[in-house]
């Protein structure tokens, strides 16, 4: 049995609010996943609630933008109407999840992400 790895990742605060940052693994200090094994995200949350507003995730795989979009309101711990979004399946491959930040007061964005197995990079 498999035991789920939680990892944080940090987006830092964008020069402006419409612009992309890219988010480094907390663990890591790498701006990219590089699987080498299929993986699965399970689960993915905000840090905190405080200046998550108006964020939304991308996730790349080998620089290409993927249909995935996680937006920040809806995977708050604080909110009710919180949305599951996974599970997402990840083949092989490098992956980064890029933050767009469409509005409000520009701010650093943490989020935590919940891997199905340990990751093998």
């Amino acid at each position: 049995m498999t035991v789920p790895v939680v990892r944080k990742f940090d987006a830092p605060e964008p020069s402006a609010t419409g612009q992309f940052t890219t988010a480094v693994d907390a663990e890591t200090g790498e701006t990219f996943l590089n699987l080498a094994r299929d993986n699965t995200i399970l689960d993915i949350v905000n840090l905190s609630a405080a200046a998550v507003a108006n964020q939304v995730i991308y996730l790349k795989k080998n620089g290409s933008q993927t249909p995935i979009r996680i937006y920040s309101e809806s995977i708050s711990p604080a909110t009710a109407g919180r949305v599951a979004y996974g599970p997402i399946e990840l083949t092989a491959g490098q992956y980064q999840f890029q933050v767009y930040q469409s509005g409000g007061t520009k701010a650093a964005y943490s989020f935590l992400v919940k891997f199905a197995h340990p990751l093998s990079m």
